[in-house]
């Protein structure tokens, strides 16, 4: 039943989506298929460089994120909270802390996510943000500055599909409006 409303809820929030990311003005031309710039799908591969983690920025997370979070850090729920959740001023949401010039506190040695099989749905879903997908030169250019797992021009990378991309993507912004449920 959780997959259910979950699901529900992404098709509430998919045509809102699809318009942001293609050339068609209306949901019902967007869901029927609409073309987009990754059609063909994009080629991408985690590398775990750590670029993504360690620019400035937050990563929400919610109550279910947390929780496995915590479990990933062997860490009661509370004592997590305390050393590593904090709530953004602006939009008073919960964000992993931090750490300034080093970027995220889940990670160890500069690089390396100590709670990669874990990680939150923004994490998960990078870089198949909608602010990204909108156009082919702001994906490059995440691409030049934060991301080696996106290579265009490379072989052989898995290309990830239309539908995974736009899944990844729906998942993404859904989740960034607050919603409470994961990727899984």
């Amino acid at each position: 039943t959780m997959q259910l409303r979950w699901v529900s809820r992404l098709l509430v929030h998919a045509p809102k989506f699809s318009r942001s990311c293609s050339s068609q003005s209306t949901s019902d031309s967007a869901v029927k298929g609409a073309k987009v710039w990754w059609e063909k799908g994009i080629k991408f591969s985690c590398t775990q460089c750590g670029k993504c983690c360690t620019k400035t920025g937050v990563v929400y997370v919610n109550d279910m994120e947390i929780i496995d979070l915590a479990n990933a850090k062997s860490m009661q729920e509370s004592d997590f909270r305390d050393k590593f959740v904090v709530t953004e001023p602006y939009e008073n949401r919960l964000t992993l802390l931090q750490i300034d010039g080093k970027g995220c506190s889940m990670l160890e040695g500069g690089r390396s996510c100590t709670v990669y099989e874990a990680r939150p749905t923004q994490c998960r879903t990078y870089p198949f943000w909608p602010q990204l997908l909108r156009n082919r030169s702001s994906f490059e250019f995440e691409a030049e500055k934060n991301c080696e797992g996106i290579r265009p021009d490379s072989d052989p990378v898995p290309v990830t599909s239309r539908e995974l991309v736009t899944l990844n993507a729906t998942v993404q912004a859904v989740h960034q409006n607050g919603e409470q449920f994961t990727y899984d």
